[in-house]
């Protein structure tokens, strides 16, 4: 395939015009895409024990090493 002169020209017009500008500066795009990546990595860190912290309810025994003594008698070495 062959590029005509046709395809080589600009098209009259077509420089670089502003078509729309942007409300804020370009850099600031990125910095707010950094505060919310920010914002939502310190919500997932809040929550990091949510799940081990729902599991230990009421009907749970918590989990307790071997041969440790526990408040609601559990098992140890001496009797």
């Amino acid at each position: 395939m062959s590029l005509t002169p046709m395809t080589l020209q600009a098209v009259p017009g077509s420089g670089h015009e502003v078509v729309w500008e942007l409300p804020m500066p370009d850099w600031a795009y990125g910095v707010i895409a950094l505060a919310a990546f920010m914002l939502l990595l310190l919500i997932t860190w809040l929550f990091r024990n949510a799940g081990h912290t729902l599991m230990e309810g009421p009907d749970m025994v918590p989990h307790v090493a071997p041969g440790t003594a526990t408040a609601q008698g559990g098992h140890s070495s001496t009797h």
